[in-house]
């Protein structure tokens, strides 16, 4: 069921259109992440629903309610800053508890929805310290205590681990996951972060240049992506210039220069014939070997190439292989199960199920 339908939404900073028809929606307790390069629109996306910026055109309706015209603070909206934005004069609780001063509620209420909101970010005697005497990781928590405890109707995430090293994101990134299942409330998050977006999203909304390219779950973008950015923006992809030459029913077929024939997986996005098409490989779904795995009979497509250069990375092994005029990436685990070093000849291969055509004039 729609809960939040945000339609064709526009808006522009005098010549420049930010937003152009920006369309989506969000079900009661889902998590959908708009995901983008900087400038994108995806925060101006977040300000609109927010109600900080008035859009030019479009529409907003959260729970059957068109809220356009409505206040940012009759939204009812939580919002977690990338700053975090903790007033620094203030302690832990009354940063907590200022939205809840703000309704105008009673004082036992207040004492008893912020040592919740405590208790729910473990934090419970955080309340008498000051911002400034917290970690990055506990500023992030009461940064989100304070956004959920009114009970937001929907809950707007604003680049929340930008300001934490690398570690800790990994860790406050499973916290927060975990407490936005446990809260079952309908969030959005922006990032341009593609492992944030694919570790706490239902689905993901690709954005460039203020349209959306893609928006389906995890799983579908990152193994259906339906334009070149997309396909480079989530995930890395060999890719390869083709020409479609012939399909059989199942699957389709182009030529590549330098290399020959490759197989295509059958897609409701295939290629005319003689059309120009670009073809997507994953790295880390290529095998690396000194023959073939398998036929095209069989659904594989196989290539020979010369190993130019080999990196170990410590959790993979990356393998960069010369074939004809191109060079492609192949991503293996801690134990390659195949050897080889600089100037050997080797045959890569991969299914056809794993490769897909994307049409030439679809590139950014």
């Amino acid at each position: 069921m729609v809960y939040l339908d945000v339609r064709d939404l526009q808006h522009a900073y005098g010549s420049h259109r930010v937003l152009d028809n920006i369309s989506f929606t969000i079900a009661k307790g889902e998590r959908l992440c708009l995901l983008g390069p900087s400038g994108c629109g995806k925060t101006t996306t977040l300000q609109v629903l927010a109600g900080f910026v008035a859009p030019d055109g479009g529409s907003v309706s959260l729970n059957g309610k068109r809220i356009d015209d409505t206040p940012p603070e009759r939204r009812n909206i939580g919002i977690m800053f990338q700053s975090y934005a903790l007033f620094p004069h203030m302690s832990v609780f009354e940063n907590v508890a200022f939205g809840l001063r703000m309704r105008r509620m009673a004082k036992n209420e207040i004492r008893r929805r912020v040592s919740e909101a405590l208790e729910l970010v473990r934090l419970p005697h955080a309340g008498g310290k000051t911002p400034s005497q917290l970690s990055g990781g506990e500023q992030q928590r009461i940064a989100f205590a304070r956004a959920v405890v009114i009970r937001p109707s929907l809950l707007l995430l604003d680049e929340p681990f930008s300001n934490l090293d690398a570690r800790l994101r990994l860790e406050m990134r499973q916290e927060l996951l975990a407490l936005l299942r446990s809260l079952d409330i309908a969030t959005l998050m922006v990032t341009h972060d593609q492992e944030e977006a694919m570790a706490i999203a239902d689905r993901i909304a690709v954005m460039n240049r203020g349209r959306i390219e893609q928006i389906g779950t995890t799983t579908e973008i990152y193994d259906e992506p339906v334009s070149l950015f997309v396909g480079r923006f989530v995930g890395e992809s060999n890719i390869l210039h083709g020409h479609h030459v012939a399909s059989d029913g199942a699957t389709a077929c182009a030529e590549v220069e330098g290399i020959g024939r490759l197989w295509i997986r059958a897609s409701a996005r295939r290629p005319e014939p003689s059309a120009a098409t670009q073809i997507m490989v994953r790295p880390e779904r290529i095998r690396l070997s000194g023959e073939a795995v398998g036929t095209a009979d069989q659904g594989w497509n196989s290539v020979e190439g010369v190993l130019e250069q080999v990196l170990f990375l410590g959790h993979r092994t990356e393998w960069t292989v010369r074939c004809g005029d191109h060079r492609l990436m192949v991503w293996q685990g801690l134990s390659p199960d195949f050897t080889a070093k600089q100037g050997d000849k080797v045959i890569l291969s991969w299914r056809i199920s794993d490769t897909v055509a994307v049409p030439e004039e679809r590139a950014q």
